[in-house]
């Protein structure tokens, strides 16, 4: 096995939603191994590997928002990847893609929030330091490292924030 590639790589559920999630195992005509399904943080939800064929799962979201990782692996270990988990509480939740960025000086990166409340308010605590530059649908900002240290982006669509410290 080369690869897994998940069909979703990034999933969105509301408290008590579940998805039927899925890797591709490549090369297509790889003797398929058994595959593991870990979640880095089971306080936020379950994830019960299908088990008539272990390249599909199921997630079940809980009832606390947060940011999870399923980390996705051949049995061996020597094949891995990840999907990305936010858990919302129905239109109030925000998360970001990162909570902590490290940048160089002039360097750049977009950072993206998940939130089915629109549109997002993006605010630098320095803008001396970090330029903020939100997408034209608010949902990810490109930013611009001006000067060294540490600063704060958070996230506001009115009723949650959600903070990434940048250093």
């Amino acid at each position: 096995v080369s690869s897994l590639v998940p069909k979703e790589p990034t999933v969105s559920l509301k408290f008590g939603e579940s998805k039927q999630l899925e890797v591709t195992i490549n090369p297509k005509d790889a003797n398929p191994p058994k595959i593991i399904w870990e979640l880095s943080n089971p306080a936020y939800a379950t994830i019960t590997p299908d088990p008539a064929d272990s390249s599909k799962a199921t997630l079940v979201a809980g009832n606390t928002e947060g940011n999870l990782v399923i980390n996705i692996s051949t049995e061996d270990g020597t094949v891995t990847t990840i999907i990305a988990v936010n858990i919302l509480d129905g239109d109030t939740g925000i998360f970001l893609s990162q909570d902590t960025i490290t940048m160089r000086k002039s360097g750049s990166t977009t950072l993206t929030a998940t939130s089915a409340k629109t549109p997002l308010t993006w605010i630098s605590s320095n803008a001396s330091i970090l330029e903020v530059v939100p997408s034209a649908n608010t949902l990810n900002a490109t930013l611009n490292a001006k000067a060294e240290g540490v600063v704060t982006v958070t996230v506001d669509n009115g009723s949650k924030t959600a903070v990434c410290t940048v250093t």
